[in-house]
């Protein structure tokens, strides 16, 4: 599930982007940016729900 960036700020969310390449083999061609989120879950003690998003 993919939550919007409104959403996920309303809901305490730490996001954080980072600029990968898209080939391991040639790290300084093409790139895209991932954008990773985490909410922390209630009633399991302080874990927490990680979502990536490209």
């Amino acid at each position: 599930m993919r939550a919007g960036v409104e959403e996920l700020g309303n809901a305490g969310a730490r996001r954080a982007e980072i600029t990968v390449p898209l080939g391991c083999g040639e790290p300084r061609g093409r790139t895209m940016t991932v954008a990773i989120s985490r909410v922390e879950a209630t009633g399991c003690g302080g874990c927490w729900v990680v979502q990536a998003a490209r």
